[in-house]
């Protein structure tokens, strides 16, 4: 499998590999060493997802290298490149919330901002109904239950979407 714009294994805590080295192992159901199609489609339908077998194989990088089957270090570089694009976006909203906080005044370093604020936000950028929309966001992330008092912690928002 080749991926363009991966992170290396040395990029890669000893932690989460770990956490794949499990995940990879409980995907390889028989216990062979390699993700096939057959496996895919299982642990997807254990998971209620349906996917069809043109998706899986596109997944497997089926192709005359791959045979159809997915190995270990195959799997961490396809896991390597999703982490990329993962962290890829993490820094956007990252920068999302220091862009507002430079047009707002507020000092996000602090790890909170208004939720008002936020609202208004994002209805000024086309969330007609932002309240609505980010109801249960605003109020888990909030120190106060209620949609539009208090502030947002923005720095628990972050390390609870990037489990950081």
């Amino acid at each position: 499998m080749h991926t363009n714009q991966s992170l290396s294994v040395d990029q890669i805590s000893p932690e989460l590999i770990n956490k794949l080295k499990n995940a990879f192992e409980i995907i390889d159901e028989n216990g062979d060493g390699a993700i096939t199609e057959a496996d895919l489609s299982s642990i997807f339908k254990t998971l209620g997802i349906v996917m069809s077998s043109d998706e899986i194989k596109s997944m497997l990088g089926n192709n005359d290298e791959s045979e159809g089957k997915l190995n270990y270090p195959e799997f961490l570089a396809m896991m390597g490149n999703i982490l990329n694009r993962f962290n890829q976006k993490k820094e956007v909203v990252k920068k999302s919330f220091e862009v507002l906080s430079k047009n707002s005044n507020i000092d996000v370093k602090k790890g909170t901002i208004p939720k008002q604020t936020l609202l208004n936000y994002l209805e000024k950028n086309g969330y007609e109904n932002a309240e609505i929309e980010f109801k249960e966001i605003l109020m888990s992330f909030s120190n106060d239950k209620s949609v539009n008092n208090g502030d947002f912690k923005i720095v628990q928002f972050l390390e609870t979407v990037f489990d950081e």
